[in-house]
């Protein structure tokens, strides 16, 4: 199965701070949800070991329908670790043009996905973010409600932090404006390349140390069969014994 991510984020058109986050539908876990801040709040949703999905449910608004501006964006990923594989968090909100995810602590694992949502009160989008990250899509609805969403594949231990223009800049016709960001570190296993390693009759002890990520090892051992005895007698068989450990 598939690692699925969506990145939800809903402004509520009169200005007013919303107070819950989005809620998802049956399958789907929160790992992080910015609420209760602004205008504006973002939920990064995750689904572990999925299969095929032609549909993700229903999303609810936290607020009336008739206030609601909702800007989403799903993500599929293939070779995450599972279960469990969500590793650390942050989330930041931003009043200005410039937005910021919030820095998570040192992560757990070299390998891992970082990915980061962006949603703000107006209908902008970042192209440029900080720190390594690439962007993976936008959504936005022209002087309404701006959604990105940005990853990056690290490949050393350390702290998360993401962000560009668009977090927040100020909507037309209002005093203010703010955004809501978040980060979530997703743990994930490096490909292994299938390795072989023969052994032969030493009459000694050997040994075989499994290379990191490996997940199973098949084993086929193979004895030859006996010599005539002394006294004529056939030689025993020999045999062999496969397995998957």
């Amino acid at each position: 199965g598939s690692t699925l991510i969506i990145i939800a984020s809903v402004a509520n058109n009169h200005g007013n701070v919303i107070n819950s986050p989005i809620t998802p539908p049956a399958g789907w876990s929160t790992a992080i949800s910015l609420a209760g801040v602004n205008d504006t709040t973002i939920s990064i949703f995750y689904r572990e070991n999925s299969a095929s999905q032609t549909n993700t449910g229903n999303f609810t608004s936290p607020i009336s329908s008739s206030r609601t501006e909702w800007g989403i964006i799903g993500s599929e990923y293939s070779g995450i670790m599972s279960p469990s594989s969500l590793d650390k968090t942050a989330s930041g909100f931003t009043f200005g043009s410039t937005a910021d995810t919030g820095t998570t602590t040192a992560t757990s694992q070299a390998d891992e996905l970082w990915i980061a949502g962006i949603g703000n009160d107006s209908d902008n989008i970042v192209t440029a973010p900080t720190n390594g990250f690439s962007v993976v899509d936008t959504n936005n609805s022209p002087g309404a409600i701006g959604v990105s969403a940005l990853e990056k594949l690290a490949t050393s231990i350390g702290t998360a932090n993401t962000g560009g223009g668009g977090g927040g800049a100020e909507r037309a016709g209002t005093t203010g404006g703010s955004g809501g960001s978040g980060i979530v570190i997703v743990r994930y296993l490096t490909p292994v390349a299938s390795t072989t390693q023969s052994f032969n009759y030493t009459g000694a002890e050997q040994t075989f140390v499994v290379p990191a990520g490996v997940t199973s090892i098949t084993i086929d051992v193979v004895g030859a069969g006996g010599t005539e005895s002394l006294w004529g007698a056939a030689g025993s068989k020999g045999g062999r014994a496969q397995g998957t450990i």
